[in-house]
């Protein structure tokens, strides 16, 4: 071969290994990125979740435990922020599945009502401290877990795992 041919075929080749760089690293950039925004968005729906469950907990101890002669206004209230609690959990996109995995729907207005229809004092106060702080702790365990950022690796193989999971195949 002639010496400018292989001139030639190393910088087409130092070229090409260059643009392949920058492109890989171009789709590494913006992976990590699309995966630490999915990640603040989970982060920031289990906040809100925490922070309506904290709500509705705070005015159902508040107002609740005097069942007699409630008015209509401290009932407006106590189902107000009922609804937005069971309306938040409800309403999140990121964390859905292990939401409904939790089943905290059901376990949240179960012991909301519970609440509501006893009639034990300080008794059904604490047994429902003790339920809320215990599901409070479940969710707070589960978003630690959900938003632990993974390295390339994991993302791969979450992806993989939850494509084969769509299809119906475990």
């Amino acid at each position: 071969m002639q010496q400018n041919t292989v001139t030639l075929i190393a910088a087409g080749l130092g070229s090409f290994c260059t643009l392949a760089s920058v492109l890989v690293g171009n789709f590494l950039s913006r992976s990590g990125q699309r995966e630490q925004a999915r990640l603040d968005n989970k982060k920031q729906e289990y906040r809100e979740l925490m922070t309506s469950m904290a709500d509705a907990y705070t005015q159902l101890l508040r107002l609740g435990t005097e069942t007699v002669g409630r008015s209509l206004e401290v009932r407006a209230e106590i189902e107000g922020a009922q609804s937005k609690s069971l309306r938040t959990i409800h309403d999140r996109i990121y964390i859905a599945e292990k939401i409904r995995d939790l089943k905290l729907f059901e376990n949240w207005t179960a012991e909301m009502t519970n609440f509501m229809n006893s009639h034990s004092g300080q008794t059904g106060r604490l047994r429902f401290a003790e339920r809320f702080l215990a599901l409070q702790d479940l969710v707070r365990s589960l978003a630690i877990e959900d938003t632990q950022p993974r390295g390339l690796v994991g993302r791969m193989f979450s992806r993989f795992r939850s494509k084969k999971n769509k299809h119906g195949k475990s």
